[in-house]
């Protein structure tokens, strides 16, 4: 990310009077097919050139641009500095935030970044971001929403003429995301078809869900009055991702099983770092930590996600390991979203 001090504009700078005057939400339907409708805040007078109903996101066609918004003549707002706003779907083979697909965007694309945030929502982690294509010499503001399957890239963009941090020049991309709205939603959060995974110890249940790309193999261990599954996710003829989930008895400890896990998977050959807490919470009478840990597999960067997951009836202990984000980001990224998706969905009752 580039060090410098090019920042985010919160909100618009103009008087909302001007900001009356110059925007008008503008209905997009003709030229797009009907799950990509919208409704997007642009000057007055802007020029919309469509794709075309054909032109539907899908595996064989994986990014599709559905709009490009430009000032109709020279003397229209925003022509001065070459001003433009663009509207991008993909469709998503997996589960993944949208910040994290919009690094991956951006990495591809050669932007230099100044400014990513990461934005909750029901659907993920949406991301918001301020790059300068050193290509073009263009500021860009985007932002990404996601439904179902398909991520949408909201991207605007001006000539910044040597000026990048004027916050004027944030503006007309700025309304163009705040007022962005999908004018008929799938309202599905997940990518995927999502299945409940279910566990059954002497004196709890659990449950949650994860992807159905997900299959279940053999576990390595089994826990006395408890229950282990374990869920990998195939990527050719390697794994992207295993997950080991433990439910034991009252007498046992999260830790335990985790501390065990870890201690197999050293005798193995893997190398772990000591766990860094991102998480602490209680829900519904259930206290969850959450920790990670970088290590190294046959000289390749891991990552192992840890959930601890404690009840009156019993805990729970799920473990995520897959290739650190410097190793495969999209790998990488895929998991992080299950391990939030499962956590998302636990359930443990008394059995």
């Amino acid at each position: 990310m580039a060090d410098d001090a090019i920042t985010l504009l919160e909100r618009p700078i103009s008087p909302q009077s001007d900001l009356e005057r110059i925007y008008v939400d503008t209905i997009v339907r003709q030229g797009i097919f009907p799950a990509g409708h919208f409704s997007i805040a642009l000057p007055r007078n802007w020029l919309a050139e469509p794709a075309g109903e054909n032109a539907v996101p899908g595996p064989d066609n994986p990014v599709v641009m559905l709009v490009r918004f430009t000032p109709d003549a020279p003397d229209i707002y925003g022509a001065e500095i070459g001003a433009k706003v663009i509207v991008v779907a993909a469709f998503l083979p997996r589960v993944i935030n949208g910040s994290d697909w919009l690094r991956t965007w951006l990495t591809a694309q050669g932007h230099d970044v100044h400014a990513l945030e990461e934005l909750p929502t029901a659907y993920g982690l949406m991301g918001e971001a301020l790059t300068t294509d050193p290509a073009t010499g263009r500021l860009h503001r985007m932002m990404t929403v996601k439904d179902g399957d398909l991520m949408y890239l909201i991207d605007g963009s001006v000539d910044h003429r040597g000026r990048p941090d004027w916050p004027h020049f944030q503006e007309i991309p700025l309304m163009a995301l705040i007022r962005f709205q999908l004018l008929d939603p799938s309202d599905e959060p997940y990518a995927e078809p999502m299945a409940d995974l279910e566990m059954t110890a002497s004196e709890a249940r659990a449950s949650f869900s994860l992807p159905v790309s997900w299959l279940e193999v053999a576990p390595g261990d089994t826990i006395p009055d408890g229950d282990v599954r374990q869920m990998i996710l195939p990527h050719g003829d390697t794994v992207a991702g295993t997950l080991v989930a433990m439910l034991g008895a009252k007498y046992d400890r999260a830790q335990d099983f985790e501390d065990n896990l870890t201690a197999k998977l050293t005798n193995q050959g893997m190398s772990f770092e000591a766990p860094q807490q991102i998480l602490s919470a209680t829900n519904a009478g259930t206290f969850m930590e959450a920790f990670f840990r970088r290590g190294t597999s046959q000289g390749t960067a891991v990552t192992l996600l840890c959930l601890r997951a404690v009840t009156a009836s019993g805990p729970l202990s799920l473990c995520l390991l897959g290739p650190a984000a410097d190793a495969d980001f999209e790998k990488w990224a895929v998991n992080r979203r299950v391990f939030e998706i499962a956590m998302e969905t636990l359930s443990i009752t008394p059995t």
